[in-house]
């Protein structure tokens, strides 16, 4: 496990895994306790990280397959692959602001 991230809006917790290709969505419980629902392939190789963002989206930098794979975050907090795009090496991601935004 390498990176770490709650949902901003659900009890969700999201990990990634490198060694096994793949995106683990966990439910946190009211008193904080944290149980794994399933197991996401990550859209590419070596999931170096990830983050959400505003619009129910969730990319990840698949470091080692040079993609970038977007997935849709659905109402209960689970992950479906939507795009993926070819990027050398990528790292680290952050989205643009959209426009309006400060």
């Amino acid at each position: 496990m390498r990176s770490l991230q709650k949902s901003r809006t659900r009890r969700n917790l999201y990990l990634s895994n490198r060694g096994h290709d793949s995106l683990m969505v966990a439910d946190v419980g009211e008193d904080g306790s944290v149980t794994a629902r399933g197991w996401v392939p990550s859209g590419g190789k070596w999931p170096w990280f990830f983050t959400l963002t505003t619009d129910n989206r969730m990319l990840v930098a698949n470091n080692l397959s040079d993609d970038i794979a977007i997935f849709d975050v659905d109402a209960a907090g689970d992950l479906h692959l939507a795009v993926q795009l070819t990027v050398p090496r990528p790292a680290f991601i952050t989205p643009w602001p959209s426009r309006g935004s400060a």
